[in-house]
């Protein structure tokens, strides 16, 4: 049952010029979506919608901080903007994710160096931020998303880690705030992605930062490592 739930990244072989999955896995989508574009939304948009919709209960006017501002980041702020956002901040140490985030219409702020940027973002905000992702996966990152958002404030934890993170507990209690994580995306919201994707609201030409061909995978993934990928790549495969 779990598998009809989420479409699970677990089937060897994608990287080949054919590979076979479950129909009830394969959403029709209007010809007019450019498909060498949209294949990041099966990750980077979907795993954020249902993070922003579901976890986190995002409704429109709500302020938005989004802790990493890479792939999965940045598909974080252009959902949240088309889920009617009224205030998105991008935070980052990298200038050119910084630049990205931006022409998606966020605030950004450099963390680099910085400790208790919380504080600057409520001075920023005005203690207006509701919810809070983190898309980075470091301890530092999740804690202060939790101190950024303002009472009854709600953060999801999409990226990975394994850290010890360190949280004021009076706050669960005495500013009502909600933390959970948030992994993948059911299937039953993929027709939903899919109208999101139909509308065009999704601006692929920021989120995507690089072509590879299938031949230069391996390379896709050594500029992977080297942080020479600002938001996703894309493997074109051959027809």
């Amino acid at each position: 049952m779990r598998e009809v739930e989420h479409a699970r990244g677990n089937r060897d072989g994608a990287y080949a010029q054919y590979v076979s999955i479950p129909a009830k896995f394969a959403f029709p989508m209007k010809s007019s979506v450019d498909l060498q574009r949209a294949c990041v939304a099966a990750d980077a948009v979907s795993t954020t919608y249902y993070a922003l919709k579901e976890r986190v209960g995002m409704k429109p006017g709500d302020s938005v901080a989004v802790f990493g501002a890479g792939g999965l980041g940045l598909a974080a702020l252009n959902v949240a903007r088309e889920l009617g956002a009224k205030k998105l901040y991008a935070i980052d140490v990298r200038a050119e994710s910084l630049e990205a985030a931006r022409k998606i219409g966020a605030e950004v702020i450099n963390s680099a160096g910085k400790e208790k940027l919380f504080k600057e973002l409520k001075t920023l905000s005005g203690d207006g931020i509701r919810i809070a992702l983190d898309c980075v996966g470091k301890a530092v990152t999740v804690e202060e998303a939790f101190n950024t958002v303002s009472k009854g404030g709600e953060v999801a934890v999409i990226g990975f880690t394994l850290d010890k993170v360190t949280l004021p507990a009076g706050n669960f209690m005495g500013l009502q705030k909600r933390i959970g994580g948030s992994w993948g995306c059911p299937t039953r919201l993929f027709p939903e992605i899919v109208k999101l994707l139909e509308k065009g609201g999704i601006e692929f030409d920021i989120l995507i930062n690089k072509f590879y061909e299938l031949k230069d995978v391996e390379q896709a993934f050594k500029d992977l490592e080297a942080g020479n990928i600002t938001g996703r790549a894309v493997i074109r495969i051959p027809h």
